[in-house]
């Protein structure tokens, strides 16, 4: 659920299929001349391992043995300076190249590619794929990092180490999200002129800039703020046109010097349901999704695309039932199938994340719900505690959400499920999850009931609780357009 990746444990007995070079790392450099760089890889104890790269050569040293016998690992590093350049000039020195020696066998493997910066040398990227992660550093996890990039954005670099450039507007870009502009400086930007439009599917921010600069939007004390970077001036001032979202705008300045921001007062936080950003034909556009209401017919979910998720699945059971022949990954698919079929009958389309007992790993999940682009998002999932607690005490259906685009679809969601299960409902949590992320449209993530309480458990796994739950997510759907409808007026 929350999208950390687990490091392997560390085999002490690994050997290689043959002798050969391992573990070499790939993610090329472009730094500054005169800097030294650090240089590690494998190969079979007992070895000579040098790198070169245009002519310099570095001795490597073994630093451990991880593996036994002919062929086992060892690790090797050293480190190598690299020259200066003329000014301004970006020079390439083409790539790393291990070799190992032992004997009579010998091996070699390429490795990073390298350009070394003159003083006053510059280039710049542009981002060639949409939701590209927009980080704080290199090391920060997405819920601090700012928002993700859209294609066709562009900054000037500072340099590309571990797989990352570093942007003039402080963040970083995954190297292979973008497409590198060598010896081109990105000048700073104007705005020259702002407006919003609105129709009955989006509020629309227009920004008219003359290059596409960074941004960076969330909500902040009733507010929604647009940050752009890069900026040489102040953003222009305009007037609110009447909209279902904002009731006033400001323009305020950044944290950094050359940041500007947009500060758009919202009629409720609640009334707020995602929002993406492009740049069209000069202009950055910010389009804010507007509430719906539904049409009072039969199958008035018609032209939704609603995304069911049943949590876990396959070889991740999920979590682990007072009968040990049950877990969580069965409860959850069970609710979502039922779901499927009443959300349907009132005319929506609706996508399964997983339909089987099949494993999908979180990061499918994620980039399935990127190229939807849904109306919304459910994740189904149940709680649990360690049996060293008392599991007899702790019970209730709990909803969460993390982007801001989820707060009134939790609400009604964890209400109405709460309600058909007469279950305990805890107080709808924001907390970061993975499956309710995405900024641009509303999710939430629920743990139906605590499936270490017998009781609840007792009620999840029967036709009748599998029916309540259906029913109730359904309903807290309904009730969260009909809801919309108020805001509308």
């Amino acid at each position: 659920l929350f999208n950390k990746v687990n490091q392997p444990a560390k085999d002490n007995d690994r050997q290689l299929d043959g002798f050969l070079l391992t573990d070499i790392p790939k993610q090329n450099y472009i730094i500054d001349g005169g800097e030294t760089i650090s240089l590690t890889v494998t190969a079979p104890a007992g070895s000579t391992v040098t790198a070169s790269l245009s002519g310099l050569n570095v001795k490597l040293k073994q630093t451990d043995t991880q593996g036994k016998g002919d062929y086992g690992a060892a690790s090797y590093t050293g480190k190598m300076a690299l020259p200066k350049t003329d000014i301004g000039k970006i020079t390439d020195l083409g790539y790393i190249v291990y070799t190992a020696k032992r004997g009579d066998e010998t091996a070699s493997a390429t490795g990073a590619g390298v350009k070394i910066l003159g003083w006053k040398a510059s280039f710049s990227i542009e981002v060639v794929n949409n939701d590209s992660e927009l980080k704080v550093s290199p090391s920060s996890w997405y819920y601090d990092d700012y928002t993700p990039a859209s294609i066709g954005m562009t900054d000037k670099a500072l340099r590309l180490e571990n797989g990352y450039y570093l942007l003039r507007m402080g963040g970083y870009i995954a190297e292979d999200n973008v497409r590198l502009l060598e010896n081109v400086s990105i000048p700073k930007a104007k705005a020259e002129k702002a407006f919003i439009t609105s129709d009955s599917g989006y509020t629309r921010l227009y920004i008219q800039v003359n290059r596409n600069v960074p941004v960076n939007g969330y909500i902040e004390n009733g507010c929604f703020i647009v940050t752009l970077y890069n900026l040489s001036e102040e953003l222009p001032a305009f007037t609110l046109e009447k909209n279902p979202l904002f009731t006033e705008v400001s323009v305020r300045k950044g944290t950094r010097s050359d940041s500007y921001r947009y500060s758009l007062t919202l009629k409720n936080t609640d009334n707020f349901y995602g929002f993406e950003c492009c740049y069209d034909g000069g202009y950055l556009v910010i389009a804010f999704r507007n509430p719906q209401s539904l049409p009072d017919t039969d199958r008035p979910l018609t032209g939704k695309t609603i995304v069911l998720d049943a949590g876990h699945g396959g070889s991740e059971t999920g979590a682990l039932a007072p009968d040990p022949s049950y877990n969580e990954k069965i409860s959850n698919l069970s609710i979502v199938l039922r779901a499927e079929e009443k959300l349907r009958a009132l005319g929506a389309n609706v996508i399964l994340t997983r339909s089987d007992d099949s494993t999908v790993s979180i990061y499918k999940r994620m980039d399935m719900l990127c190229d939807i682009n849904p109306d919304l998002c459910i994740s189904v999932h149940q709680n649990s505690l360690t049996y060293e607690n008392d599991i007899t005490k702790i019970r209730g259906l709990l909803s969460l959400y993390y982007a801001d685009s989820g707060s009134l679809l939790c609400k009604s969601v964890s209400s109405a499920m709460a309600d058909r299960l007469n279950r305990l409902e805890r107080t709808p949590t924001r907390q970061r999850l993975a499956m309710v992320r995405n900024p641009k449209f509303p999710s939430c993530l629920v743990e139906v009931g605590f499936i270490t309480c017998v009781e609840e458990f007792n009620t999840i796994i029967g036709s009748i609780g599998i029916e309540a739950a259906a029913d109730g997510l359904v309903q807290g759907i309904l009730d969260y357009y009909e809801a919309q409808r108020a805001y509308l007026g």
